[in-house]
């Protein structure tokens, strides 16, 4: 039993490989079927340009416009077929694309006279071309002896074999090509006659070199083996930029990010330049539209006193409180009735109430509150504290000594001074107003001894200076 099923076996799989082999095609048959494919593809393309001619008959150029597309995709096609062949030869040869394609517009251009009201002419197939093998024909043509059934009086193409055709056909009606449609030299017959001669210039080779100008292409026959001139230097660094040659936008001059020559910058391409390479020691240099420094940023003084009680930074453009009646004792400021001067540097303050997590503490409940009451300090009412990063801008970590501050906060400081006539800075802890997001309840603060930055809980009373 085991022997039976194991010969079944290997008979059903020789089956199924010889079937797998059975029906593979070959070379020939797939370019015979592709040859069919790209042969009914040009016959729909035809009678779909003839459609369109048919209801705008006026608009020659288009249907001439429509038959070349349908050419040049047929004779692709058909070239790809035979390519694909290779090295095997096409079944159809030595039988060229022009010989199928003969026979589709003779068939095509039947059906357009014939649904034009012109009749069907009852032709076979093989007689699309009239050859000299024919034995007699009456004046009208309407028996052609030989190998011809019969033919109607309006044969589709009349060859150079015929010396002489009757009245009758006179007039080849199947084609509507004139003779500015067909190259010089060349005979053909349609509309026109019966072996007309072509007038299409021909201009052989044309080749263009691309100028200032649009150039008129020549009408008439080309050879297919002209060019339009390319040039290597046609790059987008080689042109100006915002200028476009040739599709192609140019990149070169003032604007690309580069210093070119007469360039002293090129949007954020300074070349290592800064405000103090040009005479100001603060500010922020920048790059004008036409590539030339732009010193409006710059400044020789960062801080200014107003000579209200303020100090102006031109380089944040913030404005500062100033400090006076320093004398080095903090004073706990629990209410505004303990501190009634908000601007006294030895205020101390609590960023929150009564626990690290609490309400606002007295920096916002009393100090500020101070300044923004009424009109408001110095006519201003948005009064704040300071972020860190802007609290460790006005620190001078470049000076010596105590507390480390510029100058401008830091100028003729004594006890009985008010804000106004000095300026004074302790050198202790002063709150900013951020908050430390790992350390709950907690917020930075910038200590002036040193320029430090450390945090602490925010119940705690620290100096405070505020700033808009």
């Amino acid at each position: 039993m085991l022997r039976r099923i194991s010969v079944v076996g290997i008979g059903v799989g020789a089956l199924l490989l010889a079937m797998g082999t059975a029906h593979a095609a070959t070379p020939q048959q797939n370019c015979q079927s592709a040859k069919n494919k790209a042969a009914g593809k040009y016959a729909a393309c035809r009678q779909n340009a003839d459609a369109k001619l048919a209801t705008a008959p006026s608009d020659t150029q288009k249907y001439t416009d429509a038959l070349a597309k349908c050419d040049g995709k047929y004779t692709g096609a058909w070239q790809k077929a035979i390519d694909k062949a290779a090295p095997d030869t096409c079944l159809d040869a030595p039988l060229a694309v022009g010989d199928f394609q003969g026979a589709i517009n003779a068939h095509t251009d039947i059906i357009k006279t014939a649904l034009g009201g012109g009749g069907l002419v009852d032709c076979p197939a093989d007689l699309v071309t009239c050859t000299a093998d024919l034995g007699t024909c009456n004046g009208s043509l309407g028996t052609c002896t030989t190998n011809y059934g019969s033919c109607s009086t309006s044969l589709t193409t009349c060859t150079t074999n015929y010396a002489s055709c009757s009245s009758s056909l006179a007039t080849c009606s199947a084609g509507t090509a004139t003779a500015a449609n067909v190259l010089t030299g060349k005979t053909f017959s349609s509309s026109a006659g019966i072996g007309s001669t072509g007038t299409m210039p021909n201009n052989g080779a044309v080749s263009i070199n691309p100028g200032t100008a649009s150039q008129v292409i020549p009408a008439g026959y080309h050879s297919g083996s002209g060019s339009v001139a390319g040039d290597a230097d046609l790059a987008a660094d080689n042109i100006k930029i915002g200028v476009n040659l040739f599709g192609v936008t140019g990149t070169l001059g003032c604007g690309n990010g580069i210093i070119n020559a007469g360039e002293s910058c090129d949007q954020n391409n300074l070349n290592g330049a800064t405000c103090l390479s040009q005479g100001f020691p603060f500010g922020f240099l920048q790059c004008s539209a036409n590539c030339a420094f732009d010193i409006t940023g710059c400044y020789a003084v960062r801080f200014t006193d107003n000579g209200n009680g303020t100090i102006s930074d031109a380089q944040t453009g913030l404005m500062w409180e100033k400090k006076g009646h320093l004398d080095g004792v903090p004073v706990l400021c629990s209410s505004a009735g303990v501190c009634p001067d908000p601007h006294d540097a030895d205020n101390q303050y609590t960023y929150s109430a009564t626990s690290p997590t609490g309400p606002p503490g007295t920096a916002y409940t009393v100090m500020l509150a101070q300044l923004n009451a009424g009109g408001g300090f110095a006519g201003h009412i948005d009064w704040r504290l300071p972020t860190l990063e802007e609290l460790r801008g006005i620190a001078d970590y470049a000076a010596l000594g105590s507390p480390t501050v510029d100058a401008v906060f830091n100028t003729g400081c004594t006890s009985s001074c008010a804000g106004i006539t000095c300026s004074c800075t302790t050198a202790g802890l002063h709150w900013t107003n951020d908050l430390v997001p790992s350390l709950v309840g907690k917020a930075w603060l910038v200590g002036f001894s040193d320029g430090s930055v450390l945090n602490d809980s925010r119940d705690t009373d620290y100096f405070a200076r505020a700033v808009r």
